[in-house]
């Protein structure tokens, strides 16, 4: 018998709701989410794939799975996703590596309901037992996802409206100069963060490239005050620069 048949399901969704709300501005709200659901319902395993993540990433919880080889379970896990991402439907049945076992595929959707929404992301969670298969816990991960899909939309839309608005106060000399961590704080920044964490402690010289009204002087003089360093800038490099000077951004 599922956890969820056995008592009230609100306290166990609150602790789900609790995990994505607390871990929203850490960008961890997907992997929280999952570790949650594991925990609130029994789950062996939950993995999360995501089409605004980069064409497909995957995030996971607790990927030992009914002790079966890793191999085989991505194997399953893909074709489950890739199975509710064409039919656009919840998935749920045993697993066919264990004598007992069940999984739930559920997709992840822009907006619950509507003609306007879109296919964003799948969630898959694997149980121990029969769980996967039985009503209540159906129900209780769909909405779920419905939750974490809406989650989704809105944290890609503040990110992406805090990303534009570095960009327009980094044109406007007067504004304030925003610190490194707060920079390099998006996920699309994550390529940039890697580079710039490994040569903040170094001696070498940076270049920074990049179109007109990027942010590239936000970047440098947020990198020369983590890194105790002075910005020099050429002739050109900047609108109004007319020739080498050094410490003035």
């Amino acid at each position: 018998m599922s956890t969820i048949e056995t008592g009230d399901p609100w306290p166990r969704m609150r602790g789900v709701v609790t995990a994505v709300v607390s871990s929203l501005r850490s960008g961890s709200f997907i992997e929280e989410a999952l570790e949650s659901l594991c925990v609130q319902l029994g789950a062996s395993s939950a993995w999360s794939t995501l089409e605004t993540k980069g064409g497909g990433r995957i995030h996971r919880s607790r990927t030992t799975s009914l002790a079966v080889a890793p191999a085989v379970l991505a194997e399953h896990v893909t074709q489950v996703l890739d199975q509710v991402q064409t039919e656009h439907r919840t998935v749920a049945g045993s697993v066919p590596y264990a004598p007992k076992g069940s999984f739930i595929g559920v997709p992840l959707w822009s907006h619950p309901t509507g003609d306007h929404r879109s296919l964003i992301g799948v969630m898959y969670l694997e149980f121990p037992n029969d769980e996967g298969t039985q009503g209540p816990v159906l129900e209780f991960v769909e909405c779920v996802g419905s939750m974490l899909g809406g989650a989704i939309v809105q944290q890609c839309l503040i990110e992406a409206k805090e990303e534009a608005l570095l960009v327009e106060r980094a044109k406007h000399p007067n504004e304030r100069y925003f610190r490194l961590d707060e920079l390099l704080a998006f996920d699309s920044m994550s390529a940039v963060r890697e580079e710039l964490g490994a040569a903040i402690a170094g001696n070498a010289s940076i270049m920074l490239l990049g179109e007109s009204g990027t942010g590239k002087t936000q970047v440098a003089t947020a990198f020369a005050r983590a890194s105790n360093r002075e910005p020099i800038h050429e002739r050109g490099t900047f609108s109004g620069a007319a020739g080498k000077r050094r410490g003035l951004v």
